[in-house]
């Protein structure tokens, strides 16, 4: 956790489908995978990509290679259409704001 918490934000654009993308191709289904284990990612996002138009041919793609994704959105900016199309079935929302999550932070520590 304190590896994580050191890393840069520089901030920007939000390259939500290229994070998909690399996820689905680099992360998950890939040699050394484990075949009895669920693939699962959480995503962490404010829903509100740079490019809309490529997310959702790339989420199907996760979603029917098996990978299951449960969708926070942090910020009080969050686009909720956006995060029930990240997040797998039954597409429920959590939203939190970033005060809450630093909290969160904290307390997983």
């Amino acid at each position: 956790m304190e590896a994580i918490l050191r890393l840069p934000y520089p901030g920007g654009t939000r390259d939500t489908a290229g994070g998909l993308h690399l996820m689905r191709t680099q992360c998950f289904n890939i040699e050394g995978d484990r075949p009895n284990a669920r693939n699962t990612a959480v995503i962490i996002t404010d829903g509100n990509p740079t490019d809309p138009s490529a997310v959702p041919s790339e989420i199907a793609a996760v979603h029917e290679s098996g990978i299951a994704t449960y969708v926070v959105g942090v910020s009080d900016l969050v686009d909720e259409a956006t995060l029930k199309n990240l997040s797998s079935q039954p597409q429920q929302v959590l939203t939190i704001d970033i005060i809450c999550f630093q909290r969160l932070i904290v307390k997983i520590k």
